[in-house]
């Protein structure tokens, strides 16, 4: 592996409830001269996005944009399979086998002995030492979300009460009680701001519990302390004595640059003894919201799912019999339809002409490299696919 900068002061992250990894490739992507963010543990039940969590965990064992030419053949692949994942893996022992050990896929609450001794053996060192440490992730929300609550009412007997991920929180809170990291950062859909457990509000229990950790779900830590946490808003001004409102940790990322409508509450957490002496620095509106086309504008047109099996010729063979019957039967419907104003034979060519001819997909050297493309990908473009 190719050496690091020694002066880089890393600090661990673990990452609970991790899904494929949103929130830890952003962590993983901060960094300055003297500090740089680092996945240790990553834990996640669900087996495919397990996967994505490996390949990312071993592609960041090498420095950017280093990663071997079997990594980009790899995902450049037409078909994925996880003998192809293990092979890449195992040809690398080193690096593979570093991904394996960070990656886990267990379950919290029912693995939590394996979950709590690998963080202790993967940075217990760190914990002793009582360096800082993060924690991030967010517990499941389709038991909070608004869109699950919808749909959880027609299943007969369902209430949030009853519903176990509900209670899934209580495993992020005994992390936190266990080990006491020096911040912590959860989050999770806006529909938590207003559900409610035995008619009380759930949220202010979570801010509650998050405060003492200990006292919330009565774990032992590892040390004799018992330390509390004071909870900031990334986009309201407050100060550690203060009592915050949980909406004013609801942020809308489209204020932020971000070209989309998602909603997350997103809550800081400092440790007592790390708390900074001002205020943090939080968020700054922008003026002008950012668009689709900003972000990914310059990408190439592509086809739709029948020409990725088939092909270009296939696809434009299918869409001109679709023409040429679409036509075919519009006409006839409207072959009684007397207009004098409007030509519907000329409209129709009009219309169902450029449906027909559609805009042949741009080679990826035919437009500015951005963010998202990478060279060594030989012409491919990651998860730039249409939908069906």
């Amino acid at each position: 592996m190719p050496k690091r900068n020694k002066k880089t002061n890393i600090i661990p992250v673990v990452d609970l409830f991790a899904g494929p990894g949103g929130l830890g490739e952003g962590f993983s992507a901060c960094k300055t001269n003297s500090h740089q963010f680092r996945i240790r543990v990553s834990i996640e039940k669900d087996q495919h996005a397990h996967k994505t969590l490996l390949l990312r965990a071993f592609y960041r064992q090498f420095e950017h944009g280093q990663a071997p030419d079997e990594y980009y053949k790899f995902i450049t692949s037409k078909k994925f399979s996880i003998n192809k994942l293990d092979k890449l893996l195992n040809d690398f022992e080193l690096e593979g086998q570093a991904a394996r050990n960070e990656a886990l896929c267990l379950e919290l609450g029912k693995d939590n002995n394996i979950i709590f001794e690998n963080i202790t053996q993967t940075i217990g060192h760190t914990i002793n030492n009582n360096s800082p440490w993060v924690l991030i992730g967010g517990p499941p929300c389709q038991a909070y979300s608004l869109a699950g609550r919808v749909r959880n009412r027609g299943i007969e007997g369902w209430s949030l009460e009853t519903d176990a991920r509900s209670e899934l929180y209580k495993e992020y809170l005994s992390i936190l009680a266990k080990f006491q990291p020096a911040v912590f950062i959860m989050e999770n859909v806006k529909g938590i701001l207003s559900a409610k457990m035995n008619g009380k509000s759930l949220v202010n229990r979570i801010f509650s519990d998050l405060q003492e950790p200990n006292r919330g779900c009565k774990m032992n830590t590892l040390s004799n302390s018992h330390h509390k946490y004071h909870l900031y808003s990334l986009v309201k001004e407050c100060k550690a004595e203060e009592t915050s409102d949980p909406h004013d940790f609801l942020i809308k990322s489209e204020d932020y640059g971000i070209p989309q409508k998602r909603h997350r509450v997103i809550i800081l957490g400092v440790r007592d003894d790390y708390d900074p002496d001002d205020n943090i620095n939080i968020l700054v509106k922008l003026a002008e919201k950012k668009t689709v086309n900003d972000a990914i504008g310059d990408l190439p047109a592509v086809y739709s799912h029948f020409s990725k099996k088939n092909g270009k010729k296939a696809y434009l063979d299918t869409t001109l019999l679709k023409y040429e019957s679409w036509y075919a039967m519009i006409a006839e419907y409207f072959k009684d339809w007397k207009n004098s104003n409007t030509n519907v034979n000329n409209k129709l060519n009009d219309y169902i002409g450029k449906i027909n001819k559609g805009k042949p997909g741009l080679k990826p050297e035919c437009f500015n490299p951005s963010w998202y493309y990478n060279p060594k990908l030989d012409g491919t473009i990651c998860n730039h696919e249409p939908r069906t």
